[in-house]
């Protein structure tokens, strides 16, 4: 699965304001990682929880929120 840098806007369901962040997209990922700090500038607070098996084999549980994600301004 191929990465690489680039910037991407991230904002809160209504659409009412965006941050721009550098993020590492993955082409083979599901889910989009956003910093805590990020979402809560934004309003953005958990909604749910999932849990998640990660590399280690590990089961981890993290929370879930549902924003919009713009990657060259769409």
């Amino acid at each position: 699965m191929a990465t690489s840098p680039v910037p991407i806007e991230v904002g809160p369901m209504d659409q009412s304001r965006f941050e721009r962040i550098e993020a590492l997209v993955d082409t083979g990922a599901t889910y989009t990682v956003v910093p805590r700090d990020v979402l809560e500038r934004l309003g953005i607070t958990p909604q749910f929880r999932r849990r998640f098996r990660v590399a280690d084999g590990r089961v981890v549980e993290l929370d879930m929120a549902w924003a919009v994600v713009k990657v060259e301004g769409e």
